[in-house]
């Protein structure tokens, strides 16, 4: 029951806290629409990651964390990689991935500080446990005390 209640506690607190970013989604939703227009008349492997690169920041704004930080980078990196252009150097592939995997170092600290937060949470509740705990103790003893002197 302890994990249970801990695992609760975890998924509500991280719930509670994500807000989804309307104005974000909306704006990476135009650019998405606006890439998969671009890619309706020329589906080329550029204007289709590009496509999947701009909805990276759809589903980064409206799945809350960690799926939707993993996705959207996973998203990102996917159409970094696969959107060079066919005529592109090895150096600029090696840029393109470690944009995309500077993009995901970046969530994953935002990941990283959000299991920070729950985890002094968790931390500040176990304290609390430990302290109605000792006072439990106290009055046990107390009653103890009792009985023997009316006893």
């Amino acid at each position: 029951t302890d994990k249970k209640e801990v695992s609760s506690m975890m998924k509500s607190t991280s719930n509670a806290e994500f807000q989804r970013d309307y104005g974000g989604a909306t704006t990476a939703g135009l650019a998405t629409l606006k890439a998969a227009m671009t890619a309706s008349d020329d589906p080329s492997s550029e204007n289709i990651a590009d496509t999947v690169g701009a909805l990276s920041g759809v589903v980064s704004a409206m799945v809350p964390p960690p799926a939707g930080l993993v996705l959207g980078c996973g998203m990102s990196v996917v159409g970094g990689v696969f959107g060079s252009p066919a005529d592109a150097t090895n150096n600029d592939v090696i840029e393109k991935v470690e944009e995309g995997f500077s993009k995901m170092n970046l969530r994953f600290d935002e990941i990283s500080n959000e299991i920070h937060i729950v985890s002094n949470k968790i931390s500040h509740v176990s304290d609390k446990i430990d302290v109605v705990t000792d006072q439990i103790g106290e009055i046990a003893n107390r009653l103890d005390d009792l009985s023997l002197a009316i006893n």
